[in-house]
């Protein structure tokens, strides 16, 4: 029984590791991928 809530308290704690690291990705990326749909939104308005 402790084992197994051992593994649930590792289980949860690798699970909160990738949900920071995916936040962190995505606040990284995020502000580039906002800034070239503009960049690409100007580019479509000026040729259609």
């Amino acid at each position: 029984m402790a084992a197994s809530c051992l593994d649930s308290i590792r289980y949860a704690n690798r699970l909160e590791i990738a949900d920071v690291s995916l936040q962190s990705v995505s606040l990284i990326i995020q502000p580039k991928l906002g800034r070239d749909l503009s960049r690409f939104k100007h580019l479509f308005k000026t040729h259609v």
